[in-house]
């Protein structure tokens, strides 16, 4: 009564519990007490008599009879259920290899190389030497010995030559652990009992060979994920061994640079020659990097200069972002790259980014024309929609332009192309306002979402500013891509909510989103590809000898798109079409406050997640926020190598069905990725049904299965909503109370 908004809130509540009591039954009846039904009386279902549940606390009663009790009200958890008359457990969606099987299913691997047969020998002959050691007894912990896994020298050993070459002495305790998450007491298990053993081994080789050991089962895996650079499959690998993640990313490093290069020379053909100059130029800086170190996740260093430095960039533009030489793509894509060459980052920064460059319009749509259902004569048709002759209406817009442009940019002097349509565009739109009727309504609500600025009125412009039509009737890659109706569909489908806000918010933030993965991942090659070729050079300050570069550009990239459209491959259509698929996906799982952000915010809040890509991902001792959220995507990374950080409180399965172990787990619970599987149903399995509905063999699956799916997908969402708000009037009333 003192608290009347206390009370149930359920009729029937189901609880669902992993581990529901240790080691007394009491503990079922104390988690019923704290919900308000510990003395609860507890049926049969066919009549017998009731039997409270507190029956439990008695120490007296058996074990018998509490089992009893218990059964009352505890369901375990069944092995398999059937579905139109097929039986279906959990784990059919796992395959096993418990024979072998990276290249043939159950089939052990074939060590064909002589060499690698004498290593494997080797190794085995010395892990029995250890395990003959009368403190092991020939017996191991399971999963607790390095070589099961590579040949790469651990991290608690290379970390105590390090500090023994500075001098500086390592205390046994705090010394970095062999195998991540390891909760072993016995420090040499923690560190892998034949680490000292395999190092010896590692150490000789390398000084004797110059080389790492080969390890056959880590080539052949390397080998056999390599194939996601061409299908853009994803594939999740765990592992045991930390440093197994960097030995296995560097080999499917290697692969993807052969991938690349390989893109490259078909892309440019006529440029053979210098893309060969610029891998080798780049395996000299590899071969610099010092041993086994690779790209850490954050760096704070000094930003390398580039061709041009503009007074503001693009929100997407990745000025923190220095890459690495773990990759070709790392080092000519995102970082410094070679000197004096036009690279994927320095086209990025002085070009795409540029506030001054031409192709600083590429992914800007030209509002004003979409407005006016984007006629041939632009300009013509604004001047009839608002009523002016054509000279009238420069003179409006050029002063009402700069006005805008005045508050948009503080420079002394030039008029960058980004500002300047800017400008024109907020200008237009004005006009368009002021004309009134409901093409008015709609120029005033792209006027508040896309430029919220209170200022307007005309300023009188300088001679010298730039006329509307350098920003009024643009050419871009959006422009483009609107005409090729099919093409536009699958990468920037029209939104047909009725009300017009909602609808223009929608487009923006699919825009957004298309624009910053283009430039941001794997799609850009193939433009950056395209810029080269248009340019006809990899000089740096070479110019594209076309009247219009970015509508050359711009309509190159539209016809590759479309070629591409028939293929199956990893491209650039296939990761911005599956990008749009699954917009609504994507928002929810990686982007949940997109929807109520600015337009303005956008580019920012989509570069800070999209920003230093890498085609294989590293995961190990922590989890790193942003490379799980590029998992989620369909683009890079491809492959993502993984300790067991990842296997719970991360959903990877968006875009991802392939889930390997490479190594022994801890239990048997360990050989899944568990959180996130009612996620993979609503994503992978439904983008999969959803292709099935066209064969009708696949017509009773479907009955059973997509209605449910369709409720995990969309309900899900809700209901996380639902319970954060039931949380908060929890504890509004709770505050009330006290």
């Amino acid at each position: 009564e003192a608290r009347p908004w206390f009370g149930p809130r359920a009729k029937r509540v189901l609880l669902l519990s992993a581990t529901p009591f240790e080691d007394d039954y009491a503990a079922i009846q104390r988690q019923l007490d704290v919900l308000g039904f510990g003395q609860a009386r507890l049926s049969d279902g066919i009549g017998g008599d009731p039997i409270r549940v507190d029956r439990l606390l008695r120490t007296d009663l058996s074990e018998a009879d509490k089992r009893r009790v218990v059964s009352r009200l505890m369901v375990r958890r069944v092995a398999a259920i059937k579905i139109a008359e097929t039986r279906h457990t959990k784990n059919m969606y796992r395959r096993e290899w418990r024979q072998g099987g990276y290249e043939s299913h159950d089939e052990p691997m074939d060590i064909r190389d002589v060499k690698q047969r004498l290593v494997v020998g080797l190794m085995q002959k010395k892990v029995a030497e250890v395990l003959q050691n009368e403190r092991f007894n020939n017996s191991f912990q399971i999963g607790m010995l390095s070589s099961f896994e590579s040949f790469l020298e651990s991290v608690g050993r290379k970390e105590q030559r390090r500090r023994l070459q500075d001098h500086k002495p390592l205390e046994e305790e705090t010394a970095p652990s062999n195998f991540d998450g390891n909760q072993s007491d016995d420090d040499r298990e923690r560190k892998g009992i034949d680490t000292d053993a395999v190092t010896a081994v590692v150490n000789s080789f390398r000084n004797r060979f110059g080389r790492t050991l080969p390890h056959p089962k880590l080539d052949t895996t390397a080998d056999a994920f390599a194939s996601a650079f061409d299908t853009g499959e994803k594939t999740l690998v765990f592992v045991r061994r930390v440093r197994t993640v960097e030995e296995l990313a560097a080999k499917l490093d290697t692969h993807f640079d052969r991938w690349l290069r390989t893109r490259m020379d078909s892309a440019l053909p006529e440029h053979a020659a210098r893309i060969e100059t610029l891998f080798t130029e780049y395996k000299d800086k590899r071969a610099k990097r010092p041993d086994e170190r690779f790209e850490d996740t954050a760096s704070d260093e000094e930003e390398p200069d580039y061709e041009e430095r503009s007074e503001e960039r693009s929100a997407t533009d990745q000025d923190d972002d220095e890459g690495s030489s773990e990759t070709f793509f790392s080092w000519f894509f995102r970082g410094d790259g070679p000197p004096g060459v036009l690279s994927g980052a320095a086209f990025q920064k002085n070009r795409l980014s540029s506030q001054s460059s031409v192709y600083s319009l590429f992914f800007e749509d030209d509002y004003v024309a979409w407005l006016l259902d984007r006629p041939g004569d632009v300009l013509g048709e604004l001047a009839r929609v608002v009523g002016m002759d054509s000279q009238n209406l420069h003179g409006a817009l050029k002063d009402r332009a700069f006005r805008h442009f005045s508050h948009l940019t503080q420079r002394a002097k030039g008029y960058p192309r980004k500002p300047v349509f800017v400008a024109y565009q907020q200008a237009a739109l004005e006009l368009i306002d002021l004309a009134g009727g409901p093409l008015g309504e709609q120029a005033r609500t792209v006027l508040l979402q896309r430029f919220p600025d209170p200022r307007s009125g005309s300023t009188p412009a300088p001679s010298g500013f730039p006329e509307a039509n350098e920003a009024i009737g643009i050419t871009s890659f959006i422009t483009e891509l609107v005409k090729h109706r099919e093409l536009r569909d699958k990468l920037w489908p029209e939104d047909t909510r009725q009300d017009f806000r909602e609808r223009f918010r929608r487009r923006e933030q699919r825009r957004e989103l298309l624009s910053a993965m283009a430039r941001l991942g794997g799609a850009y090659i193939d433009l950056y590809l395209l810029a080269i070729r248009s340019v006809g050079s990899f000089d740096l300050h070479q110019e594209a000898e076309a009247k219009d570069p970015i509508g050359n550009l711009a309509r190159e990239f539209v016809e590759l798109l479309a070629r591409q459209m028939s293929g199956t491959s990893f491209n650039a259509f296939y990761e911005l079409s599956q990008a749009a698929q699954w917009f609504d996906l994507l928002l929810g799982v990686n982007f949940p406050d997109v929807a109520s952000s600015s337009l303005g915010e956008l580019a920012r809040r989509y570069g800070d997640v999209l920003q230093r890509q890498v085609p294989v991902g590293r995961m190990s001792g922590g989890v790193n926020k942003r490379l799980v959220s590029q998992f989620r995507m369909p683009g890079f990374p491809l492959v993502l190598c993984s300790t067991d950080v990842l296997q719970e409180g991360e959903d990877l399965h968006t875009f991802c069905r392939r889930v390997v172990h490479y190594g022994i787990t801890w239990t048997p619970s360990a050989m899944e990725q568990r959180t996130g599987r009612i996620d993979r149903i609503g994503g992978l399995v439904q983008r999969k049904l959803d292709g099935a509905r066209e064969h009708p063999d696949h017509s009773e699956l479907l009955q059973v299965y997509y209605p449910h799916l369709q409720d995990t997908v969309e309900v899900l969402q809700v209901r996380r909503v639902l319970y954060r708000l039931n949380r908060f009037l929890e504890l509004m009333h709770q505050t009330k109370g006290d």
